[in-house]
């Protein structure tokens, strides 16, 4: 029990630690990003990827590679922090290009964000997903291209 109490403790000092080196980027007040539509693919056999809203962060490629190695538990706590939650959680969806049409239709900033209990969906979602054993980030490994001013 003692043991396991002090590694649970060193996680979140390393996490913690780790977080302050790179949420530069991810405060909330400091983040730049655009949307982008990608239209529907059509796979064959009647198979086909639905269009979608994907949204595009200004980061340079320090930034980006600094974004690679940010830990599970890491943007978890970036997530639970009012300075970085609204930044972490389009940071994720640029990752994950996930569809962002919400944000586009209905959702404009943090303050519509909160209004709106998404964030709480939002976490949940997050959440779920880091917690898996399964789950892994595409690492930007494809980029999207798309033109922000459509």
């Amino acid at each position: 029990m003692k043991t396991a109490t002090i590694i649970i403790f060193i996680i979140l000092i390393s996490t913690q630690g780790y977080s302050q080196k790179i949420n530069s980027f991810c405060y909330n007040d400091s983040i730049k990003y655009t949307f982008g539509y990608v239209g529907m693919k059509f796979l064959g056999n009647g198979k086909a990827i639905p269009f979608k809203y994907l949204l595009n962060v200004d980061l340079d490629s320090t930034q980006k590679s600094k974004l690679k190695k940010i830990h599970k538990l890491t943007w978890l706590n970036l997530l639970m922090n009012k300075k970085t939650d609204w930044a972490s959680n389009l940071l994720l969806y640029y990752l994950y290009k996930k569809d962002a049409i919400e944000f586009v239709a209905v959702i404009k900033n943090r303050k519509d964000w909160i209004l709106t209990e998404k964030n709480k969906k939002n976490l949940k979602h997050w959440s779920r997903i880091m917690k898996s054993n399964t789950s892994s980030l595409p690492y930007l490994s494809k980029e999207i291209n798309f033109d922000p001013n459509n």
